[in-house]
């Protein structure tokens, strides 16, 4: 996965370079790096053409449209670091040369469809479990659709809302509504004038409509922009005229934060190789750009907005290497050449457009090219490392055989003000990685960069970019709908208050639900845990209700508390047991309570309910544990209630304490004689500063006890005693 940096078609101070320049060569420029994460090699897929989108694990999804056991395409999952799964391969019978890009329904699972195969070849939509299980979920027949090209889209409604290329009323597409249930309702079949044969699927709009486009008909039989509502009342707003505003357009459209709709076209425009557009709800129609090869030709993808609301998309021919760019392009019609693609490095021919996803990283699919020429799958990163007063540059420049060197300008507006150290290159023939460090920056705010390339062929900019920078303090480190590590397919679904050490690690109860999927480690009888994540980027499941408790054969942990947790990585816990497993019982004394512990290494039981006391001569057993803490040097301090033998309301509590050599000892007890006088209370305030480990009463630091009584005289004192 080494990373390859392609040229940018850099807008230039002067304009584009004259093909009769006989001078220095210019150098070339990226911004940003790409880096290949795949390529398909047949077996487990080829032709990606439906692009990924990313799962609610942060997984990344998608489809081929060849390859896979059978060669009718394949399923696939891919990490953002580039760990590859095959997921499932399509049978023909079950479908056959999928196109789309997958949906995440609301239960988690993913839909999609297949162009071809199928009981009747017309194509199927499909649900696949996040561990590649496949269903069919509808086969068209051709009355109600055939040959679907795009996937689905979730409305707010709960349905799914789809389109098919061909088959319907007319033989000319459909649009369609699919209950979660497997109910379809064709709810529009194309006649022509307002359009035929669509391609793209559908986006809902904020108004509630859903928004799309269609390849052919409309006045000018090369495509239209339509809108329709879920109850398939329809309104033409566009009609493509092929020589001004493109032709024929595949690809779906977005709606950007400024309300209006973006999208493209593969053909047609001045320059008749495709242009980007948009669109209002109501028809107000503008090209933004024509694409004329140089800068990229046949954009098929759609368009995503970054962060800094200009739009990124792809095309896929044209470009310095005639093999498909990425781009960026403003809402006001300025575009930037990001990317060339090279085929055998990179991929070529990307189809699909660009995702964003939560690393600030676009990820995308070439259909063609990589190192079996069968596509790839990529992520292209404009900046790395953003932290709340920090940010890293990226760029890669080849001098050309000038003499050249580098800098960024940066600043909080186009004006920069500032720049970063000056890096000479020298004048060789290869890529060379810039890499320039900020530091100081303000938290929460946008900053502009660029990347200025001074050579002996003149001076040269690159495109104006931003980033901006995180608050301070503020890092999510657990939400819903993560993975459950250590519990198979299975995500989060509620936590407890968590616990943090000094080292800034986390420990936390929660409960878990299954992802959809009929097999793995999920099942209702055990869907809570305690994890533990020592902030090494690693989260270790520590305990998990079902499953056996320590020191207790056979009995099965049913509920656990919030963790403690101590600056050496180890936490401690009440567990509560299943009646009748083990030898656990609930009369005629409860033994269903106990703490458990793992410092020292192993999760071991430290103590139980109707155990024999420590220093309670007299038959006394815990009936109940009201506090507990973890110190640093080991060994849980609890405060426990007692039961049996001679306990009375006068003495039937104490503070315990496991010493170095994991016994368990009596520290005091309700009753003692302290100075000549009788304890009637004690004080231990392990609710203050829990997520620590430690309390008010507990100083870690030097291993010393600190606990208040109350005497029977209405006297109060703290007192210290050496850990024992």
């Amino acid at each position: 996965m080494k990373p390859r940096n392609f040229i940018l078609i850099a807008l230039l101070q002067a304009g584009c370079l004259s093909s009769a320049y006989s001078g220095p060569k210019a150098p070339s420029i990226t911004m940003g790096q790409l880096t290949v994460l795949y390529s398909f090699d047949g077996t487990k897929g080829k032709a990606p053409v439906g692009g990924v989108i990313q799962g609610s694990d942060g997984n990344l999804y998608g489809t081929t449209e060849a390859g896979g056991s059978g060669n009718f395409g394949a399923l696939f999952k891919i990490t953002t670091n580039g760990a590859f799964t095959g997921l499932n391969s399509f049978k023909k019978t079950n479908g056959s040369s999928p196109e789309c890009a997958l949906a995440q329904g609301s239960d988690l699972n993913y839909y999609g469809t297949t162009l071809k195969g199928g009981t009747n070849n017309h194509g199927v939509v499909f649900k696949m479990t996040p561990a590649g299980g496949l269903t069919t979920f509808v086969t068209f027949t051709g009355d109600n659709g055939s040959a679907p090209y795009a996937g689905l889209v979730l409305g707010s409604d709960g349905f799914f809302y789809g389109t098919t290329s061909s088959g319907g009323q007319n033989g000319k597409g459909t649009v369609f509504q699919l209950s979660q249930a497997g109910a379809l309702t064709t709810i529009w079949s194309f006649s022509g004038s307002e359009g035929t044969n669509p391609h793209a699927g559908l986006i809902e709009g904020s108004d509630g409509s859903f928004y799309g486009t269609t390849t052919g008909g409309g006045l000018n039989g090369k495509g239209t922009v339509f809108k329709i509502t879920s109850n398939g009342i329809l309104t033409t707003l566009w009609s493509f005229n092929p020589k001004t505003d493109g032709a024929n357009p595949s690809a779906g459209l977005i709606q950007g934060s400024d309300g209006l709709f973006y999208g493209t076209t593969p053909s047609g425009g001045q320059n008749g190789k495709g242009t980007v557009f948009k669109i209002s709800s109501f028809g107000a129609f503008s090209v933004l750009w024509a694409f004329g090869g140089d800068d990229g030709s046949n954009p098929h993808g759609g368009l995503v907005e970054g962060y800094d609301g200009s739009f990124y998309g792809t095309t896929t021919g044209g470009g310095a290497n005639g093999k498909g760019t990425l781009f960026k392009i403003t809402s006001g019609g300025s575009l930037f050449t990001l990317c060339s693609l090279n085929s055998k490095l990179d991929g070529s021919s990307p189809n699909a457009g660009l995702i964003l996803c939560s690393d600030g990283n676009f990820y995308g699919t070439a259909e063609k090219g990589g190192s079996k020429n069968m596509g790839t799958i990529f992520q292209f990163a404009l900046t790395s490392s953003v932290t709340a007063e920090a940010a890293t540059l990226l760029a890669t420049v080849n001098p050309q055989g000038s003499n050249t060197t580098v800098y960024f300008d940066f600043g909080t507006t186009t004006s920069y003000g500032g720049h970063t150290a000056v890096q000479p290159l020298g004048d060789g023939k290869s890529d060379i990685d810039i890499n320039a460090s900020l530091t100081g920056l303000l938290p929460q705010t946008t900053y502009h960069y660029r990347l200025v390339v001074v050579s002996d062929a003149g001076t040269f900019y690159g495109p104006d970019q931003t980033f901006t920078t995180g608050a301070i303090g503020f890092e999510l480190v657990l939400s819903k709908f993560d993975p459950a590590d250590g519990i198979l397919n299975a995500i989060f679904s509620n936590s407890g208050t968590p616990a943090m050490n000094n080292n800034l690690g986390l420990a936390f109860q929660a409960t878990v639900t299954g992802t959809g999927s009929s097999t793995g480690d999920y099942t209702t009888g055990n869907n809570s845990g305690i994890w533990a994540d020592d902030n090494s980027g690693t989260r270790q499941l520590v305990v998990q209700i079902g499953t056996e408790a320590p020191g207790i054969p056979g009995a099965l942990f049913s509920v656990l508390s919030d963790p403690v947790y101590n600056n050496n990585n180890a936490v401690a816990f009440l567990g509560t047991l299943k009646i009748g497993t083990g030898d656990t019982v609930s009369t005629p004394v409860n033994n269903s309570i106990g703490i458990w512990s793992n410092d020292g290494g192993t999760l071991h039981l430290v103590v139980r309910q109707a155990q024999s006391a420590p220093g309670c001569p007299n038959g006394e057993v815990f009936s109940s544990f009201s506090q507990f803490v973890l110190p640093d040097q080991g060994g849980v301090v609890l405060l426990g209630n007692l039961t049996s033998g001679f306990a009375t309301t006068a003495n039937n509590q104490g503070i315990w304490a496991v010493d170095k050599f994991g016994v368990l000892k009596l520290i005091v007890r309700k009753g003692d004689t302290l100075d000549g006088k009788t304890i009637q209370t004690l004080t231990f305030l392990s609710s203050v500063n829990q997520e620590l480990g430690q309390t008010r009463s507990f100083a870690q630091s030097n291993g010393n006890l600190l606990y208040k009584v109350t005497f029977t005289d209405s006297s109060w004192g703290i007192y210290k005693v050496v850990f024992p």
